[in-house]
């Protein structure tokens, strides 16, 4: 029973090893290049579902726009604020707020 107890306690140990092999792979990492990013709108990510969901669940809050990055740096600024209001204004009339 002594070798089934010490093989169980290895067992164990294992187990114990690999989950924190496990948790430090899972740890966020920061990102290795700059974050490039795009006009409102024109992203991959859908910012009407994304500003409805929080809306629906009861977010009542600001709303942070950081717009930074290589395809933005061929346009002037005031573009670049011109088209953040335009489109935000537009998403806002869309979502129901009560």
């Amino acid at each position: 029973t002594r070798k089934n107890n010490v093989k169980q306690g290895k067992t164990k140990e294992k187990k114990k090893e690999k989950q924190g092999k496990t948790r430090k792979n899972k740890e966020k990492r920061g990102p290795d290049e700059e974050q490039n990013r795009c006009l409102l709108g024109e992203g991959g990510i859908s910012l009407e579902r994304m500003v409805t969901t929080l809306v629906d669940h009861g977010y009542d809050g600001c709303f942070d726009v950081r717009l930074m990055g290589e395809e933005l740096e061929a346009l002037n600024y005031p573009q670049i604020i011109e088209h953040s209001c335009r489109y935000y204004e537009d998403l806002i009339a869309t979502v129901s707020v009560d």
